[in-house]
């Protein structure tokens, strides 16, 4: 057992000398922001088309030009791979193209997200999602903007847009009852076209 064990250990640390070793870039601890680069910059997204003017299905090279280098990137598999913008936006990519985005309050771990800088564009929420979703909306305010009087109010609605498909989140406030008791707090989008 014992012998086992080591040899589980050593192929462990080989594994993890070779990725190490692999690793030829250099960490950047603290991307730059750019205040001009967001300065103008459409805080709408639009589910069948843009995110604050950056077209779905655009190349990562594109979303980093907009919006500068992100605070992290993580690699899901070979076809699937992360941008994340402050602590609230993950825009990702299927085949080097954008097709979902994630906005929450913090995407990672509560506990993690307050240890990071607040992004100025990114994490003040300030976004508008067609047809005029806002942060902290009630759910009686989203589903009048649907049309959908009979909506129940729960945690999450998802509905489907011409390419895409939206799902609302919505945090609970105690001491409220009813659709006023529901909160807008963030969305995702997959979007489907092209």
């Amino acid at each position: 057992m014992e012998g086992s064990m080591r040899a589980v250990l050593l192929a462990i640390l080989l594994v993890l000398a070779g990725l190490s070793a692999a690793w030829a870039g250099t960490l950047e601890l603290n991307p730059r922001y750019e205040p001009k680069r967001f300065q103008d910059r459409d805080t709408t997204v639009d589910p069948d088309t843009s995110v604050y003017g950056i077209g779905f299905g655009s190349t990562e090279a594109e979303v980093l030009a907009a919006f500068g280098e992100p605070q992290g990137i993580i690699v899901i598999n070979d076809a699937k791979k992360t941008l994340l913008y402050g602590q609230s936006h993950l825009f990702t990519f299927r085949n080097g193209r954008l097709k979902e985005l994630i906005v929450n309050d913090h995407i990672l771990d509560w506990t993690l997200s307050k240890q990071m800088e607040e992004h100025r564009f990114f994490d003040r929420g300030k976004w508008t999602v067609k047809p005029g979703f806002r942060k902290d909306m009630t759910f009686a305010e989203v589903r009048t903007l649907l049309g959908r009087p009979d909506a129940v109010p729960d945690h999450r609605y998802v509905f489907d847009g011409e390419r895409s498909s939206i799902t609302l989140r919505f945090s609970r406030w105690h001491g409220q009852s009813g659709p006023e008791a529901y909160r807008l707090n963030g969305f995702s989008i997959v979007h489907y076209g092209e």
